[in-house]
């Protein structure tokens, strides 16, 4: 359907303008987000058995694209299709129920992650219009393969006119998509346009791999994503994107997905936007490089005050007044705040703060570290600001 304007609503997000959990292929837990009657569950454990059985009788069968994708990427997890009668988040506590009294994390419902801008994870506040930056100026790219990949929004048609010197850099999984609806944007159409254009501006050797795993409003989910991860094939990964999960428990694929990739490949994500200590996923695995956002704004930086943060938290990089590429056309946020983007434009959020952290890492990769040895270097070169904690303010 359209609203007038020529913006599709659907349920793959072409151009939703509302909250993520005013979608109907989206519902609300008790603060976090998660697919209607999708569970996911580890598999190959000795309770794999007694769980599967226990869905049996609820009416639960396999979700067939799921299920395909985990055994594509070999991942040791099954996913469940259940009737819309059935409360998901109520199953869950029953079937993480051991018979110890313990809690069993390795099912769960199918988390939803996104790039949006309020508590669950993504840009705070509104994307404004800004001048081009000389993107053609940064040199050409080296050959092989890509050893940075964005797992994101993915690649839009535009971009190879928009941001030639961008374009050049990118090797871009699946087709590219419009993310438009008539002459206005979804809302997070242009998300890993501008993730990959603070890598080019920091890392302009680099060629940098967009892998799809969010829909152009910014959602998309555990199996996606871990999927994605499974696939990405690159030695750094930027997760500029996120979510919070029932129980705080860690999602059920992305463990999976985390637990499968060589120790070689370096895995940074974004902190999360809710200004909170809570755990925010998969920023929070220890498997991964967690960023919160720096405001170097300021006569004296400090934590951003819409950052997450917590022991879990590993570095902070500037997330205020980034600026980056984008696409042409009037952005749109759930608040309706409407700016004409011309290719460029300033933001804030962790999402923002990722990128140069992972940029960093992958020109050590480049120079001849493996990511791990790489990862390490960056962390060991942050410096220690009081009240905020490891702090990296890159060069270009």
């Amino acid at each position: 359907m359209s609203d007038g304007n020529g913006a599709r609503y659907d349920l793959h997000g072409s151009a939703w303008r509302g909250r993520p959990q005013e979608r109907p292929d989206v519902a609300g837990g008790p603060g976090y987000l998660y697919r209607p009657g999708q569970i996911l569950l580890e598999d190959e454990q000795p309770y794999t058995g007694r769980i599967r059985e226990q869905l049996r009788t609820v009416g639960a069968g396999p979700h067939e694209e799921h299920t395909a994708n985990f055994s594509q990427a070999g991942l040791p997890v099954l996913a469940f299709q259940l009737p819309d009668s059935v409360h998901v988040p109520g199953l869950v506590d029953q079937l993480r129920q051991r018979e110890d009294g313990e809690v069993m994390p390795n099912v769960g419902p199918n988390h939803v992650y996104t790039g949006e801008w309020d508590y669950h994870g993504g840009p705070e506040g509104d994307l404004e219009p800004t001048e081009p930056g000389d993107e053609m100026a940064n040199r050409k790219p080296s050959g092989g393969p890509p050893r940075i990949a964005i797992l994101d929004t993915g690649y839009d048609h535009a971009v190879k006119e928009l941001h030639p010197g961008l374009y050049d850099r990118l090797d871009f999984d699946g087709d590219e998509i419009p993310f438009t609806g008539g002459d206005h944007l979804a809302h997070q159409a242009g998300h890993g346009t501008f993730v990959a254009g603070i890598i080019m501006r920091l890392a302009p050797d680099l060629r940098i791999r967009q892998v799809r795993v969010l829909d152009p409003a910014g959602v998309g989910d555990d199996a996606l994503v871990a999927h994605g991860l499974a696939m990405a094939n690159a030695s750094v990964i930027n997760l500029s994107l996120g979510g919070y999960t029932h129980g705080d428990q860690p999602p059920v694929a992305l463990a999976a997905a985390l637990g499968q990739l060589n120790d070689t490949v370096a895995v940074i994500a974004a902190a999360g936007n809710g200004g909170s200590h809570r755990p925010f996923w998969p920023a929070a695995f220890k498997r991964v490089i967690s960023v919160g956002a720096l405001d170097a704004t300021t006569s004296e930086p400090v934590r951003a005050s819409f950052s997450n943060f917590g022991h879990w938290v590993d570095i902070y990089a500037p997330g205020v007044d980034v600026r980056s590429t984008y696409l042409d056309g009037i952005y749109t946020d759930p608040g309706k705040h409407l700016a004409h983007l011309r290719g460029w434009g300033v933001w804030n959020g962790t999402s923002f703060s990722t990128p140069q952290v992972a940029a960093m890492i992958a020109r050590l990769v480049q120079s001849g570290l493996s990511a791990r040895q790489a990862a390490y270097q960056v962390l060991a070169a942050a410096t220690w600001l009081p009240g905020v904690g490891p702090v990296l303010i890159p060069q270009s």
